[in-house]
């Protein structure tokens, strides 16, 4: 693993590994946000560098951007770099993963019960994909 900058070591330190590389010349990154508490980018087939390079903001203030902010500015990645394969996660306050966006740009959300438990999950047009049932024997 290769590191890039203080901040990357920083958060090699506390055991998050932002870059790798297969050996093959092909990395794989990933970015962090919600003040480094979790991975909300997985980025193949680029350097990390050059991940946080395409980004409007730096990876410090990345780390303070609520949720609607945080995806117009890592949506910018999938046309700043087309040739990466792009995942991207974004979550509530309570750290629950809320909506996801594939390599494709197709978009899922999920949504709770009031237990936090996953209570459905539907595409970006609003279709219930998944629907979860809890039954509890007596």
């Amino acid at each position: 693993m290769k590191l890039i900058w203080e901040r990357e070591r920083f958060a090699h330190q506390r055991g998050n590994l932002l870059e790798i590389n297969n050996g093959k010349n092909i990395f794989s990154s990933s970015l962090r946000a919600y003040t480094d508490l979790y991975e909300v980018a997985s980025v193949v087939n680029a350097k990390h560098q050059d991940v946080v390079n395409a980004l409007d903001v730096s990876y410090a203030q990345l780390q303070n951007l609520n949720t609607p902010a945080l995806k117009a500015e890592l949506m910018k990645l999938y046309t700043r770099l087309p040739e990466a394969m792009i995942s991207l996660t974004f979550y509530d306050d309570n750290g629950r993963v809320v909506n996801k966006v594939n390599e494709r740009k197709e978009e899922s959300f999920v949504y709770y019960d009031n237990f936090g438990r996953v209570d459905y999950i539907t595409d970006g047009y609003g279709k219930v994909i998944e629907k979860k049932e809890y039954n509890f024997g007596n």
